[in-house]
């Protein structure tokens, strides 16, 4: 499955679910799978010595790239808000 279809899959998992805890385990996990996979196959495009599969790889790269940050968005915009604490008056 590719990355953008995993993340809007998950985006819309999120308006359907109640309990943000397992959006939030699931988001976290495609992540790191995502990263994962960027790893191995920036490995790939340095071991490469053709040009043509190494621009390949790049594209791929940068693909996989933007849409960790969508990812990384959407994990920050759905962590719970802590309330704020109340300061003590010193009157």
């Amino acid at each position: 499955m590719e990355a953008s279809t995993m993340i809007s899959k998950l985006v819309d998992i999120a308006s359907q679910k109640s309990t943000e805890s397992n959006y939030r385990r699931d988001l976290k996990v495609l992540m790191k799978r995502m990263k994962e996979k960027e790893r191995a196959l920036r490995s790939k495009s340095q071991a490469s010595s053709s040009r043509k599969k190494k621009a390949a790889l790049n594209k791929e790269i940068s693909i996989l790239r933007a849409q960790r940050k969508k990812g990384m968005a959407l994990l920050r915009a759905s962590k719970p808000k802590k309330p704020k604490k109340r300061s003590k008056s010193k009157a």
